[in-house]
């Protein structure tokens, strides 16, 4: 029973902005050591995967390949650095969230909400440049429902390179620039509710003449 309690009691705290205010900066940088780690795993598989193969390839295309998938791990590891860094820097936004006291909740919504165009865009960047780099190096990426099975992909050409580099570049600009006007469409809400508050202190303190 002591154990339901402290379950009952979470969620009353949740009652509460300040507690969102705590949690949730944990979480996002939780996120952020997960997404590194997955990109770093995943860079050192793809090196690997294309040395597994140095038997069936002769030792010019070997070495080729071996080049083009060590810049693509390099380029990933990057983007995992990137996403880490931008996930922490968002995470201590919401952890010094101050001045607004009665509008945290909705303030750290606007920041999440931003915060996922805005990894959506690195993502989608990544996976185009993923793409040309796959496509100038006749390198496989990976299957879509296992992106460490290197063994079930498919080799990409010049022209999927080009196309991966316009398009999904394209989307991420859509994704983050839409995410940006819901943020902004919210966070218009905030001052509105802001301006009625202080409509609402002056009122009440305004003596009967």
């Amino acid at each position: 029973m002591q154990h339901l309690r402290r379950i009952i009691a979470w969620f009353e705290s949740l009652e509460t902005d300040k507690s969102f205010q705590e949690w949730i900066p944990i979480v996002l940088k939780s996120l952020g050591v997960v997404t590194y780690a997955f990109a770093l795993v995943w860079s050192i598989m793809l090196v690997v995967s294309v040395i597994a193969e140095r038997d069936s390839n002769g030792i010019g295309l070997f070495l080729y390949q071996l080049g083009g998938s060590i810049l693509m791990a390099l380029f990933i590891i990057v983007a995992g650095m990137v996403l880490i860094m931008l996930f922490w820097n968002r995470s201590k936004k919401i952890k010094t969230l101050h001045e607004e006291t009665n509008h945290i909740l909705l303030n750290i919504a606007v920041i999440l909400i931003r915060l996922v165009g805005e990894v959506a865009l690195i993502v989608y960047v990544s996976i185009g440049i993923r793409g040309l780099i796959a496509g100038v190096f006749g390198l496989m990426l990976p299957g879509f429902f296992n992106p460490f099975d290197f063994d079930l992909s498919i080799s990409f050409n010049w022209t999927f390179g080009l196309i991966s580099i316009i398009i999904f570049p394209l989307y991420g600009i859509i994704t983050m620039v839409s995410s940006y006007v819901t943020a902004a469409l919210l966070n218009l809400v905030v001052g509105m509710a802001k301006d009625l508050r202080k409509i609402s202190d002056t009122l009440s303190t305004e003596e009967p003449s």
